[in-house]
């Protein structure tokens, strides 16, 4: 609605031959609907199209805000698993790390950047893979383990 005002009052002043003017408004009404996009916009649409909410969402858990002191995170069982590579880079460059990439062969319990289809085929090989944070679609953080053998109950 304020782009198509301000498109009427800079044609307005055109037509009137006010090219100084009519630049002027031009140029506020860019200003200001760059300023209105990044403050409503961008913030709404970050977390699909960037790793930085998920990388400030991982080190907020990894400072123990959302991760309990039982579940820390040790160093080398962080990785990733089918993230695309934008993604990765991204990880890599907001947490200032590598991230290796995990295979089902390594066995054990891990901290995994993956997406849902990943934790699909982790659970298709007889791991777990529960979700610990699904900041955007495309990088979640989950832990895969092993899956524990239930125990028969007698009757």
């Amino acid at each position: 609605a304020a782009a198509a005002a301000g498109g009427a009052i800079i044609a307005a002043l055109g037509s009137a031959r006010r090219i100084a003017a009519a630049l002027l408004v031009n140029a506020a009404l860019i200003a200001c609907l760059l300023v209105a996009a990044n403050r409503f916009v961008v913030p709404r649409i970050d977390p699909s199209v960037s790793s930085r909410a998920t990388a400030r969402a991982f080190l907020s858990a990894e400072s123990g805000k959302a991760i309990t002191a039982a579940e820390k995170i040790p160093a080398g069982s962080l990785g990733s698993y089918q993230l695309d590579r934008a993604w990765q880079y991204g990880l890599e460059y907001y947490l200032d790390r590598q991230i290796p990439e995990w295979t089902p062969e390594s066995g054990g319990s891990f901290w995994l950047f993956t997406n849902d289809a990943g934790c699909r085929d982790i659970r298709r090989r007889g791991m777990e893979c529960t979700p610990v944070q699904q900041t955007a679609p495309t990088a979640w953080l989950v832990r895969v383990q092993p899956v524990q053998p239930r125990r028969a109950t007698s009757p």
